[in-house]
């Protein structure tokens, strides 16, 4: 709600909306629906039985797509300590969900 109000300034003004282009609007609603799509499948994930502890930071990890994008579409170079910092994220998500084989059995009963 807080969302809608900070840009209701902006909708409600005569001229700035109208003057983007249609890529601006592109661009505005491909995000908008990403960002939609990306919502709608964790909690579908929530409720078809994954533990939210696993996957609430599993979706924190979405810039590693974003850097991958910015790689392969944009031709960014990183840092040798940013590559550290991605093989890290990709370590913590890996040791996040793993779970023992005995443990889940265990859980259960």
């Amino acid at each position: 709600m807080a969302g809608y109000i900070l840009t209701l300034p902006y909708l409600l003004a005569p001229d700035d909306i109208f003057t983007l282009s249609a890529r601006d609007i592109f661009i505005g609603a491909l995000g908008g629906i990403t960002n939609g799509l990306g919502s709608w499948f964790l909690f579908a994930a929530l409720e078809n039985g994954a533990k939210a502890s696993v996957a609430i930071p599993l979706t924190a990890l979405y810039p590693l797509l974003t850097i991958l994008l910015a790689v392969v579409f944009l031709a960014e170079r990183l840092t040798g300590l940013q590559w550290v910092g991605i093989l890290f994220a990709i370590v913590a998500g890996v040791l996040i969900s793993y779970e023992r084989p005995g443990m889940a059995a265990s859980k259960g009963q």
